[in-house]
C-alpha cells in the first residue's frame, strides 16, 4: 500500500444532529455499551490469567515501599521532562523495575519473611544489582487503588526465569498481611454504571415496543369500527381502508 498513488480522501457528507434517527442512536448506544462491557470482561479474564494479584493494607511496610517507589519515579520523570533531559529520561525507564526492586528489598529485610524465602530473594538481588537489569525480566510490577481505600492492589508479571523468585515474594507478602486473589475481579464502578445504562436502554426499547403494539391494535380496532359504521369514528375525513387524516 505504500507504493500506491496518493488519492485525496473523500469528503464525508455533513449530517445534521436533528436529522439523526433517535431509534438508531439508541441502538448504537446499546450496542456500544454491550461491546465495552464484553471487552472489559475479556480484559479482566486475561489479566487474571497473566497477572499475579494481591490485596494488601496500605499502611504495611511492603505496600508503603512500593507506593513510595512509584511516586519517586513519577517525580523523577516530571523533573526530567521539565528540564528537557530526554537522554536521562530514556535511561530511567519505566516504574515497574523500581516497584519490583522496592518489593523485593522490603521482603528481604522484613522480619515476617521466612529464611527460605530470604535465601531465594538474596540470590536474586546478587544477580540483578540494578533496576535497569530487570527491564527484560519484569513485565508488570505496579500498585493500583483498591475498592477499599485502606488497601492497595499489587500486580506482578515476570519472565519464566523469575517465576521462583515471584513465588517467594508472594509468600513473603502473604506473611506480611497480603491476600492472593485468583480469578477475574468484580466489575468496577464504571462497568456497573454502564451495565445499568444498557439495562435501562433495553427496558426503554421493550416499553416502546409495547406502546407500538398497543397503538397498532387500537388502530386496527378503529379501522374495523370505521368500516362497520361507514364513517370515521374519530371525526376525521378518511377512507374505509385507512384512518389517517388527509
Amino acid at each position: 500500500w505504500a507504493m500506491a498513488s496518493p488519492q485525496p480522501a473523500a469528503k464525508k457528507p455533513h449530517v445534521r444532529a436533528d436529522a439523526l434517527d433517535p431509534e438508531l442512536v439508541k441502538k448504537f448506544m446499546k450496542i456500544a455499551g454491550k461491546l465495552c462491557l464484553k471487552h472489559d470482561l475479556d480484559i479482566a479474564e486475561l489479566q487474571a490469567a497473566v497477572l499475579t494479584t494481591l490485596v494488601m493494607p496500605r499502611d504495611t511496610e511492603h505496600a508503603a515501599a512500593m507506593l513510595t517507589a512509584r511516586n519517586d519515579h513519577e517525580n523523577n520523570v516530571k523533573a526530567l521532562k521539565e528540564a528537557g533531559k530526554l537522554k536521562e529520561l530514556q535511561d530511567l525507564g519505566g516504574s515497574h523495575a523500581y516497584v519490583w526492586a522496592a518489593a523485593v528489598l522490603t521482603c528481604l529485610h522484613s522480619s515476617s519473611t521466612s529464611e527460605t524465602s530470604k535465601g531465594v530473594i538474596q540470590a536474586h538481588c546478587d544477580k540483578f544489582s540494578s533496576p535497569r537489569m530487570l527491564w527484560e525480566h519484569v513485565f508488570v510490577a505496579k500498585t493500583q487503588r483498591a475498592w477499599d481505600r485502606q488497601n492497595v492492589k499489587l500486580h506482578f508479571a515476570v519472565s519464566e526465569e523469575l517465576r521462583p523468585v515471584l513465588a517467594e515474594v508472594v509468600k513473603a507478602l502473604d506473611a506480611g498481611g497480603a491476600k492472593l486473589k485468583k480469578g477475574p475481579p468484580p466489575k468496577g464502578s464504571l462497568a456497573r454504571e454502564l451495565q445499568t445504562i444498557v439495562d435501562a436502554l433495553g427496558e426503554m426499547a421493550y416499553f416502546f415496543l409495547c406502546v407500538i403494539k398497543y397503538c397498532h391494535a387500537m388502530c386496527v380496532r378503529v379501522r374495523i369500527e370505521c368500516a362497520r359504521k361507514g364513517r370515521c369514528v374519530a371525526g376525521y375525513t378518511c377512507s374505509r381502508l385507512a384512518c389517517w387524516p388527509y
